[in-house]
This record gives structure tokens, sequence and C-alpha cells, in this order.
């Protein structure tokens, strides 16, 4: 009997802060006037807006990232077709050096840098 007594009074204690906080935050939102309450829902629904705003922008950045990288990518590999190119060609030349003019190979390697450096500068002025 005892034992039920004492559940009995710790759950009626458990209801009363219950009941006190449950009238406290109404009591406290009662309190609050008209313009608390729009400054409230105001500032939910910007936050929203916000939200949505952010994630649009952040989307458009993540795409022009994508486009720019596929674009890098792109150039790279272009630069490596045409450097690839380069080398063959500069390599057909020193042969050509050695095997029709009857040139050394260190005079033929000696033209085709000479002819590449001054490929370079050139390219390099026109900028």
């Amino acid at each position: 009997m005892l034992l039920g007594l004492i559940s009995l009074v710790i759950v009626d204690v458990k209801y009363i802060f219950l009941y006190i906080l449950v009238f406290k935050s109404l009591r406290a939102y009662f309190k609050m006037g008209i313009g608390d309450y729009l400054k409230e829902f105001v500032k939910a629904s910007f936050s929203r807006v916000l939200d949505g705003v952010q994630s649009e922008i952040s989307g458009r950045i993540r795409e022009s990232l994508v486009r720019f990288e596929q674009r890098i990518i792109r150039k790279m590999m272009a630069v490596l077709v045409i450097f690839a190119a380069v080398v063959f060609l500069a390599l057909a030349f020193i042969f050509m050096f050695v095997e029709y003019f009857a040139l050394s190979k260190t005079l033929a390697f000696f033209f085709i840098g000479v002819i590449t450096l001054l490929i370079g500068i050139i390219l390099n002025l026109k900028r």
C-alpha cells in the first residue's frame, strides 16, 4: 500500500511538472503580442526563401564547375595530342636530316632544337 502511495505521488509530481511546463509555455505564447507573432512568421518564411535561394545558387555553381572541369580536361587532352605530334614531327625531321642531308645526329638535333626555340619565341611574342 505504501509503495502504491509513493508511486501515485511520483506520478502526480511528474504531471504537476508537466502542467507547469505547458502552462508556462502557453502563457508565454499568449503574452507574445501580435508584433512578435508576425515577426516570428516573417522570420520563418524568410528563412525558407533564403534556403531555396542558397540551394539554387549552390546548384548553379556546381554545374558551372563541372562544365569548367570538362573544358579543362578537353584542353589538356588537346595539348597532350599536340605535344605528341610535335615530338613525332621532330623525330621525323631528325631522321630526314640524318638520312637525306647526310648530317650527323648531333647537328640534326641542334637544328631541330633551334627551330623549336624560334617557333616558341615567335608564339610567345604574338601574345
